[in-house]
């Protein structure tokens, strides 16, 4: 049976405890992953305030599901639009059950949603149609060998619009040096761990390295910058932020070496 309940602060890590899943890294304990949590705890309590919200699946009392969204002036996510919802986070412990599971989260999150213009959503393989959303455009993911991101509009008034930001990073690297910029952001909790390891992996690397961070844990700098967090090389932003595809010190060195 399943059942889906709104995110408050009895049941906030509950989300976060998703995006951390059970497969840690080596070397990283129970105690350390409550730690990875914190900064998106602390990030979405003080949205909330403002108009952010959640809401959590459960299946026998376990968490399978959760959906975050934040008004698109506080949103972490690289989309502009006006009087719109923007979905941060949707996340499913039962791949095939997807359909299921973010469907009953959508629908719970509906009543809250109405009170905007629309939702926004990017994806990249997996579609949000089902769930009432139209496609809108796509475009080449800003990552390296990123795929396709597909930007998604639920409808609740006719002039509801969405684009994605794309402004113009100036990142050119220093002669001699390899740059790295670090744009930083709490919106996942695996964020700050694979920034560490980037500055870890760049301190070791046997060239030298020139290391710009850019904080973008306001709206403005999404703006500016066009990105919610990223990690760059020579001007290049490379995959390492995907829970699913976590990096090591060896894997950064070798995109060092390319870069």
């Amino acid at each position: 049976m399943l059942e889906v309940r709104e995110v408050k602060l009895a049941n906030l890590a509950d989300c976060a405890k998703l995006c951390v899943g059970a497969n840690l890294p080596r070397g990283m304990d129970a105690m350390a992953a409550v730690d990875l949590q914190r900064p998106k705890l602390a990030a979405f309590r003080q949205a909330r305030g403002a108009g952010a919200g959640a809401r959590a699946a459960y299946r026998d009392g376990n968490p399978v599901g959760s959906l975050e969204w934040y008004p698109v002036e506080l949103s972490p996510t690289p989309v502009a639009g006006k009087d719109l919802f923007v979905v941060n986070c949707a996340r499913v412990a039962e791949p095939d059950a997807r359909s299921e599971v973010l469907g009953e989260l959508v629908r719970s999150a509906e009543e809250d949603w109405k009170a905007r213009a629309g939702v926004a959503a990017l994806g990249r393989k997996r579609s949000w149609e089902e769930f009432g959303f139209e496609t809108v455009t796509q475009r080449r993911a800003p990552e390296r060998d990123g795929g396709t991101q597909t930007l998604y509009l639920r409808r609740f008034r006719p002039d509801a619009e969405v684009r994605f930001l794309d402004p113009v990073r100036e990142l050119a690297p220093e002669p001699g040096k390899i740059r790295v910029d670090l744009f930083l952001s709490d919106r996942c909790p695996w964020n700050g761990y694979v920034f560490d390891l980037v500055r870890k992996a760049c301190a070791s690397y046997g060239k030298p390295v020139q290391i710009l961070e850019h904080d973008c844990r306001t709206r403005a700098a999404v703006e500016k910058y066009g990105v919610g967090a990223g990690v760059a090389v020579n001007g290049v932003l490379q995959p390492l932020l995907r829970p699913h595809l976590l990096p090591d010190e060896r894997g950064i060195h070798r995109i060092l070496d390319l870069g």
